[in-house]
Formats: C-alpha cells, structure tokens, sequence
C-alpha cells in the first residue's frame, strides 16, 4: 500500500511539471504572501496596479478558485474502533480542469489501507466523484465558490456481503479524514454534496467559511446499510497567516453532523456529530511555470464520534498547479 502511495504521488508529480513547462502556462494560484521583490518591474509609463490578495490554500476544506490543478492528498489516523486500537492510511488524488476564469470540472478517487493492531488488515478503494465549481471575486478582498458533485457508489464493500473488517475500513477512514468526505466511503449510497465558500484575504492574513449539505440514497447493500436516505452536513472554518511567500500557517476547524437521524444516530446518539481541529504548514516550490505546493498537518477529534473514538491524524497533501 506504501509503495503504491508513493509510485502514484511520484507520478502525479512528474507527469504534471513536464506538462506545465511543455505549455509554459502560469500556474493557475498563488500564495497570499507579498511577491518576491526580484520580480520584473512595471513599466514606468505606467503606474503597477495594487496586488490582488490571494487566500491561502486549505488544508481540508475547498480551494475556492477555478484552477488547472494535481493534488495528491496522504492521510495515516490512529485511533480505536469497538476498544481495539485501528490505523487508516489513505491516498487521495484529486485534480481539477479550468473551463473558464469561474468555472472548473473536478474529480477525486482514492485508496486505503486499514489494520487492526496485531489483528485483521485490509486494503480498499473509495468512490469516485466527480462535479463542477464556481468561483468568482467579490470585490478587493473576498472570493465566493460555490461546487456540486457526484459520489458514485463502486467503492470497495459495496452491496449486502461487505465483511465487518472491510465496513471498519470505511469507518475508520471517514474518521481519519475527519468526518469531511464521508460520500467516499458511504459505499452503498448515491450521495450529492452540494456546497459554498467565502474567503477572504488581507495582505498575509487569510480567512474562509464553508458549509456543505449532503442527501444521499441508499442504492444497494440494504442488509449492511438499514437507511434508505440520510442527510447529512459538514462545515468549516480556516484561519492563515503567510510569514514568507514560502512558509504559511493554517488552522481549521472542522464539524460534520448528520441533519437526518440515521439507525447508527438512533443506537448510539455520540454518533450524531463530529468536531475536529487541524493545523498545519504549507510551502511552496516554483519549477519553471509550475507551483508545488506541500503542506503537512496535524488533527484530532475534540468532540463527537471522532473524539470518543480517541482519532489522530497526521496528514501530507501535493497540491499542484499548472
């Protein structure tokens, strides 16, 4: 599972730097911070125009900008499901296509690995979404997206034989991506997320809200998922402060809460809600046209299902644009 991780980041990479450097095309974001000072100078007949602010990138929530974009997101949570001491490690790629300045189309599809200390062990994959974004500025200092898509429901356990081994798996890494995504890993359901951002961004200081609401409708697998529909929510919020155009700070504060009253809610009512907190560091390199973007961080339940069930996770993510 490491080994795939890193093949399919590696390739990710490499793949999408020579396509950038090929087209010579500017990357499609940038950093928040102030621009390095070796930049070419305006011409002097006429006058620079102020700088547009730029919001930091997120660490979980949505980059709320029409971009060309690779990302490769790697998650390892640690925590206990039914008192036994469990890990996840996922590997997530997603990418987004730029239609217009507001519009892109975007894609995600990941894969995890799921071990129960010194008990079973499995591997599994998540379901595919796909959907579009809008984004547009709102004045000066502020960006507004809205996004919408589709989780398709062919992920691993899906239907009515899944084992519990491989139902903890799809537990145990919604948990670890804090209860954010869980239409990945809803395999038995058709699931919509449908959301909003607002960003703003002032000189290095940047600040986002979002909120998302899920419907989603069970399409197969009644033995092993009892509700035939469910809503749920999450939101979240993003404080950032960029100290040099290659080192930013960011925390977020996560929470997802189902608005329906699932079987799961109705037995056991910790697992209404979840609230998460997350920091983290971003950097950034610049190879020819193309801007990398790593950032690496730090999350724990706080409260709800994923503090009761003592979840930590540590989570690298290659933001690419091109």
């Amino acid at each position: 599972m490491r080994r795939l991780g890193h093949v399919l980041a590696f390739g990710v990479l490499t793949t999408t730097a020579s396509s950038a450097a090929a087209q010579g095309r500017s990357p499609s974001w940038e950093s928040s911070a102030p621009r390095s000072t070796d930049a070419v100078a305006p011409s002097p007949s006429k006058p620079p125009s102020p700088e547009e602010p730029r919001p930091l990138l997120p660490l979980l929530l949505r980059v709320p900008r029409s971009a060309d974009t690779l990302r490769v997101d790697s998650t390892f949570g640690f925590g206990e499901l039914g008192d036994k001491p469990v890990r996840s490690s996922l590997l997530l790629l997603s990418g987004s296509h730029r239609i217009t300045e507001s519009f892109a189309l975007n894609a995600r599809w990941g894969v995890h690995d799921y071990v129960e200390m010194g008990g079973a062990e499995r591997a599994a994959t998540t379901n595919p979404t796909v959907g579009g974004l809008l984004a547009w500025r709102l004045g000066r200092f502020f960006r507004v997206a809205t996004a919408a898509s589709v989780a398709l429901p062919i992920g691993s356990g899906s239907g009515s034989s899944a084992s519990t081994t491989l139902r903890n798996a799809n537990r145990s890494a919604g948990f670890a991506r804090s209860a954010y995504d869980g239409a990945l890993f809803a395999v038995n359901d058709l699931g919509v997320p449908v959301g909003a951002d607002l960003a703003f961004a002032y000189r290095r200081f940047s600040a986002q809200a979002e909120v998302n609401v899920i419907p989603s409708v069970r399409v197969q697998g009644a033995r092993t998922s009892p509700d035939p529909s469910r809503l749920n929510s999450t939101s979240g919020l993003l404080l950032g402060y960029a100290f040099l155009p290659e080192l930013e700070l960011a925390t977020e504060l996560r929470y997802q809460r189902f608005l329906s009253t699932p079987v799961a809610v109705e037995k056991d009512p910790t697992q209404r809600d979840s609230l998460t907190v997350a920091a983290g560091l971003r950097t950034q390199l610049v190879t020819g046209s193309t801007r990398i973007r790593p950032g690496l961080s730090y999350s724990r339940g706080i409260a709800g299902a994923i503090a009761a069930n003592h979840y930590q996770m540590v989570g690298f993510d290659i933001p690419v644009a091109f």
